[in-house]
C-alpha cells in the first residue's frame, strides 16, 4: 500500500485531492497525511518514508503566514540535501499557479508537475494515472524480497561510472518507465559466492542530485 502526503495550506484544494485519490483502488484514507505548511511537512518527511509527495508550489513557512512563492522548491530542496529527511520516491507539484517558471526545474529531478484547475478535469486524469502506476509498480515490487546485495552510485558517469561497468559483473542496463537515469544490473562472482549489484550516476555533481539518484535507487530496487 503506498504512502502519500499532501503538502497544502488549501483546504478546498486539500479536499479535492484526497476525493481524487479515495476513488483509486488501493488507495485507503489512513495512507494520506496532509501537512500545511513547510516546517510541518520537513517535520513529517523527517519521521517517515512516503511513497508519493503532493506538493503545492506556493506554501507558508508556518500556519497564519503568507504564502512564500517558491516555498515548495525550498521544501523540495531542503529535503533533498538534509541528512534528517528521507526522501519521498516520487514528488509530483500540484498548483493553481502558471507552472511555466517551475517546469524545467521539476523536469530536471525527473518529478511531476500538475496544472490545477478546480474547473477541469484534466488533473484528476493525471494525477490518477499516474498514482495508478505507481500502484501497479509496488505490487510487481512488492512479489521480489531484496533481490540487489550492493548499491554503487557516482557523480558522474564519465569516468566513475564507466570504470565500474568494466568490471566482469556480465551488466546488462535496466531501464523504468518515466525515470530517466540508466541502471546496470550485474554479479559480481568470487568462486561460488555471487553478489549482485545495481549500479547508476546522478544526473549532475553534488548532494541534492546523489540524494535524488539514491532515493530512487532504494525505491526501485531495494538494495
Amino acid at each position: 500500500m503506498i504512502s502519500i502526503i499532501i503538502v497544502d495550506d488549501d483546504p478546498n484544494k486539500v479536499k479535492e485531492i484526497k476525493k481524487t485519490l479515495l476513488e483509486i483502488k488501493g488507495i485507503l484514507s489512513e495512507n494520506i497525511d496532509v501537512a500545511t505548511n513547510f516546517i510541518q511537512a520537513k517535520k513529517m518527511v523527517g519521521e517517515k518514508k512516503y511513497d508519493l509527495m503532493l506538493l503545492d508550489i506556493y506554501l507558508p513557512i508556518r500556519d497564519g503566514e503568507e504564502v512564500v512563492k517558491h516555498g515548495g522548491i525550498s521544501l523540495l530542496k531542503d529535503i533533498s540535501i538534509s541528512p534528517d529527511n528521507i526522501s519521498p520516491g516520487h514528488i509530483i507539484g500540484i498548483t493553481i499557479y502558471d507552472c511555466e517558471e517551475f517546469k524545467k526545474e521539476f523536469e530536471d529531478n525527473l518529478w511531476f508537475l500538475i496544472d490545477y484547475d478546480i474547473q477541469s478535469i484534466n488533473w484528476k486524469i493525471l494525477l490518477t494515472r499516474k498514482v495508478e502506476y505507481l500502484i501497479k509498480l509496488e505490487n510487481e515490487e512488492s512479489k521480489e524480497s531484496y533481490n540487489y546485495d550492493i548499491a554503487i552510485i557516482t557523480s558522474m558517469r564519465d569516468p566513475e561510472l564507466l570504470e565500474i561497468l568494466n568490471l566482469d559483473a556480465n551488466w546488462s542496463e535496466i531501464n523504468i518507465k518515466y525515470d530517466h537515469i540508466n541502471y546496470y544490473s550485474g554479479i559480481f562472482k568470487k568462486g561460488e559466492k555471487e553478489l549482485k549489484v545495481i549500479a547508476a550516476s546522478a544526473n549532475d555533481m553534488g548532494l541534492t542530485a546523489t540524494s535524488l539518484v539514491t532515493s530512487k535507487m532504494i525505491f526501485h530496487f531495494r538494495p
